[in-house]
């Protein structure tokens, strides 16, 4: 999958989120798509996702949470 077919699954995601639940959204497509994201900085990907640059917080979290879970081998098709 393309880096930018990532970005545009996940912009997709989190527009189609329920109220109240788009943190929880964004984090778990930052899980789904880990390998795909590394080597983005949170700046980049808040800019392609179209998010606030105050986000950039939670993806860096979120990409450190979804590195540990790969390395214990994390089923993410279950996401």
């Amino acid at each position: 999958m393309k880096q930018s077919d990532v970005f545009t699954a996940i912009k997709f995601a989190v527009d189609n989120a329920k109220k109240g639940e788009r943190t929880v959204t964004i984090q778990l497509e930052i899980i789904r798509h880990y390998k795909h994201l590394i080597g983005v900085d949170g700046k980049e990907f808040a800019e392609q996702v179209g998010l606030k640059p105050s986000l950039r917080t939670l993806f860096t979290d979120s990409m450190k949470l979804a590195g540990r879970l790969h390395a214990v081998n994390f089923n993410v098709e279950k996401i």
